[in-house]
């Protein structure tokens, strides 16, 4: 027994030494391993929900073909590589893209449930959950506005955007 305890507490010990990126990338690989965290609620309970012609798969299945999507692009591209490796306050914009990705569709079941449609999910979650999972992840105000930018315009596409967009877009 005391055996065990131990090394609960050189694991506890072990987590909390991680730093901010290192607990962050460690979250995500949960995520993708298909780990249930209360970090991941708002995706996670969407388990089930909404297969369609856009969705071959739930939610959190969606997200995860997503972000591994991105990770296969952009290892494929230096430039992209080199913007993504740059940090924002010590947390480099991959980690911060992946989480955007993971939440891109964290709104749907909520907004569906109060209007019976998807339309502005996107909005629902920079609305309602943006600060809660930013407080998940100890996501400072300017990493939080970056993750919350992409969350929010992630429909919209380049050629369908207006000026004041692009501008706002570029901005934040």
């Amino acid at each position: 027994y005391t055996t065990l305890f131990r090394s609960r507490s050189q694991c506890m010990s072990y987590i909390e030494e991680l730093s901010k990126e290192e607990q962050i990338n460690k979250d995500i690989s949960d995520f993708l391993e298909g780990k249930q965290t209360a970090k991941f609620y708002h995706v996670q309970k969407q388990e089930w929900f909404w297969e369609s012609k856009r969705h071959k798969r739930d939610v959190p299945t969606h997200s995860k073909n997503a972000l591994l999507y991105y990770r296969n692009y952009i290892s494929q591209k230096s430039e992209l590589n080199k913007y993504f490796s740059e940090r924002i306050n010590g947390i480099p914009k991959k980690s911060l893209m992946e989480l955007a990705i993971i939440f891109h569709d964290a709104g749907k079941l909520d907004i569906y449930r109060r209007t019976w449609s998807m339309k502005w999910h996107e909005k629902y979650t920079s609305e309602n959950q943006i600060s809660e999972i930013a407080n998940n992840f100890k996501l400072d105000e300017e990493q939080k506005r970056y993750v919350n930018a992409i969350i929010y315009f992630h429909h919209y596409l380049p050629e369908n955007l207006t000026e004041e967009e692009k501008n706002l877009i570029t901005n934040n």
